[in-house]
Order: C-alpha cells, then sequence, then structure tokens
C-alpha cells in the first residue's frame, strides 16, 4: 500500500517532468522560430502557427473532455457567477490582445537578435506578470521582493550591454513583448475566474489567430509560395510551441503550484542556449551568460519571497513557445 508521502512524492515528480518538457519544447520553439523567419514574416509566421495550433488545440480540448487525451486542469481559481458579461469579456479580450502583441513583439525581436538571447530576455515577462499581480492586489513589495527585481533589472543590463549584432532594436521589441505578455498573464488569470480554462485556451487561439490573419494582409499582403519541408517546420513549430508546450504546462500545474511550476519552467533559457549551440550555432558570450544567471537568480528570489495571493494571479503562460 502506498504511503502519503510516496504519493506526494509521486506527484511531485510528475508536475517536474511536464515543467521540463514545458521549458524544453518552448526553448526548442525559440530556435525553430529564429530558422524560419530568414525565409517567412513574422505576421505570416505567427498566423499559419496559430491557424494550425488552434485548430489542433481545438481537437485535444474535445478529447480531452471525453478522456481519449490527458486531462488538462480544466479550471481557474473560481468561477465567479457574479462577474458581470461586461467586465468578463473585457478580461478576456484585453487577455488575447496584449497576448497577440507580446506575440508578435517577440517574433518581430527574435528575428534581430539570437534566440538564446530573446529565450533569456523573455523571462523578464514573469516579473512583470508578479508586479501587476502584486499590483492589482493592492498589495506592495516586500524588501525581499525588491532585492529580486534590482537582481533581475541588472542582468537585463547585463546582456543588453553584451553584443547583440548591434540590434538595439530587437532588444526594446524583447522587452515590450515581456511586458505586454506580463499584461496578458493578470489578465488572464482575471479571466479564468468567470471562464473554464479550456474556453479561455480556445478563445484566445482563435481571435490571436484572426488578429495574425489581419496583421498579414495588412503588412505583409499577398499570398506565399512554400515548399513541402518548409510546411513540414511551420507545422512542427505549431505543435511544439503552441500545442505540445502550453499543454504541459498545463498538465505541471495539475500537479503543482503555480508558484513551482513558474520557478522550475526558468530552466527555459538554459535548454535554449543548448539548442542554439547545437543547431544554429549560436554561441553566446561571457556577458550573455552571466546575464541570464542573475536574472533567473533574480526571479527565483522574487518567486521565493512574494506572499500566497499573488501566486494564484498567475495565469498560463502566453508567449509563443508555450
Amino acid at each position: 500500500m502506498n504511503s502519503p508521502a510516496a504519493g506526494r512524492s509521486k506527484t511531485f515528480e510528475t508536475g517536474l517532468l511536464w515543467t521540463q518538457g514545458n521549458a524544453l519544447l518552448a526553448a526548442a520553439n525559440f530556435v525553430l522560430g529564429k530558422f524560419i523567419l530568414g525565409w517567412l514574416g513574422a505576421w505570416r509566421f505567427s498566423a499559419l502557427v496559430y491557424l494550425i495550433a488552434a485548430t489542433v488545440n481545438t481537437i485535444w480540448w474535445y478529447l480531452s473532455d471525453r478522456h481519449v487525451m490527458p486531462q488538462l486542469q480544466a479550471s481557474g481559481t473560481g468561477i465567479k457567477a457574479s462577474e458581470t458579461s461586461t467586465r468578463r469579456w473585457a478580461y478576456i479580450l484585453g487577455h488575447c490582445l496584449f497576448s497577440a502583441s507580446g506575440v508578435i513583439l517577440l517574433w518581430l525581436g527574435i528575428d534581430l537578435v539570437p534566440s538564446h538571447v530573446a529565450a533569456i530576455l523573455s523571462r523578464v515577462e514573469a516579473l512583470v506578470g508578479i508586479g501587476l499581480g502584486l499590483w492589482w492586489l493592492g498589495e506592495s513589495f516586500s524588501g525581499r521582493q525588491w532585492l529580486g527585481v534590482a537582481i533581475t533589472a541588472a542582468g537585463v543590463a547585463l546582456i543588453r550591454w553584451a553584443a547583440l549584432s548591434g540590434e538595439a532594436l530587437g532588444f526594446a521589441l524583447l522587452l515590450g513583448a515581456a511586458i505586454s505578455l506580463g499584461l496578458a498573464q493578470v489578465l488572464g488569470k482575471q479571466a479564468l475566474r468567470s471562464v473554464a480554462i479550456p474556453r479561455l485556451v480556445l478563445i484566445r487561439g482563435w481571435l490571436l489567430c484572426a488578429v495574425f490573419l489581419a496583421g498579414w494582409w495588412i503588412v505583409e499582403p499577398g499570398p506565399i509560395s512554400l515548399d513541402w519541408k518548409q510546411w513540414a517546420w511551420i507545422v512542427v513549430s505549431a505543435l511544439i510551441g503552441p500545442v505540445f508546450a502550453r499543454n504541459a504546462y498545463l498538465l505541471a500545474l495539475s500537479y503543482l503550484p503555480v508558484s513551482q511550476v513558474v520557478l522550475f519552467n526558468q530552466t527555459q533559457p538554459l535548454y535554449a542556449v543548448l539548442i542554439a549551440m547545437l543547431l544554429l550555432h549560436e554561441y553566446p558570450g561571457l556577458l550573455t551568460i552571466a546575464g541570464a544567471l542573475v536574472i533567473v537568480s533574480g526571479l527565483a528570489v522574487v518567486l521565493s519571497a512574494r506572499p500566497r495571493p499573488a501566486a494564484e494571479l498567475n495565469a498560463p503562460p502566453t508567449e509563443p513557445g508555450t
């Protein structure tokens, strides 16, 4: 007969496995996206990826609901029936629009800087989400949390001073993406108070698809001509990013608290650096490596010091790698 301690250990190990699966797949998608952006514009790439991902996720949730696929976390922190329809849709639309702006800024930034740098700077999203979550609750940062913020800011500064192929614009776009995705986190968590996760995921997926298709038509008009290998890479990106990586994160939430999932997910930059070295021959400099370590250390300080209610204000990840 299994003891309660053994059961808790198994739950922890399973959750840890899903968080690392999410981190690895998301990192791989950063690198793959960098490769695809070499021959396809960011708007077209995003539109095709989310069209495929939204379709696959719709099928996934349908099969999950019928216990054919792994069951994902089905609801948020608690449905509030009293939430007004106007406010509910304001949260949902805000979550989707900031997600869309964050995703496109991220891909535009990745097109200008090394993929591993983009993966490292994306970690700032968690800090933005935590800070906004605390502000939303009317709480202030503790001294230890401000220390974590200062450490993270120092890490960002180190990376900015590193050699980024002279692309200051890419750095700015990536920070803009982190801020947008952090806002999307908080608004998404508020939306989850009145709508179940499956519904929010599907609404977000199809709305992002519509936004990127419109952007394709306005910013990058005209048809595309791709061979079967290029189509295959796009399908792979859609599957390992918005489908498998994102759903791995949701599965992790079924086993571990959000605070632990976010903390363990900080291994993503390490995977991105290793994959970029192997596939794209991107080799980070010492300042970039130091900056990555400092950023992750700062986030660890903030995450370990924040009060419990703030942990409840983290929505499922919204970056394209997840």
